[in-house]
């Protein structure tokens, strides 16, 4: 786990749910601790896309944060673009969400 200590910072995660005929729908809000930067960096995403991010979250491995999720920092609102795995001794200690 990544401990409390690094993760002071609180961020909203509104699931993502799928599209609807309308828009697309998101989860109810919850409110998680995170540790996030905010600036812009170049990352290639699994699929050998490249992406500008426009800031990082690390989370606990429990978040429920998903791809495609709606995070709310500071009053500023992004969307999960790719989750990467932080591993340790013991599996997945985890995440970091790249944010656009």
């Amino acid at each position: 786990m990544i401990p409390s200590a690094l993760t002071r910072e609180d961020i909203s995660i509104e699931p993502y749910q799928g599209n609807t005929a309308y828009d697309e729908s998101y989860g109810s809000p919850v409110n998680e601790k995170a540790r996030v930067e905010g600036r812009r960096r170049r990352v290639k995403r699994a699929d050998g896309v490249e992406i500008v991010s426009s800031a990082t979250a690390y989370v606990r491995s429990d978040t429920s944060a998903t791809m495609q999720a709606r995070i709310t920092w500071q009053t500023r609102q992004y969307e999960v673009v790719d989750m990467l795995p932080i591993t340790g001794l013991h599996g997945i200690e985890g995440y970091e969400l790249l944010l656009s």
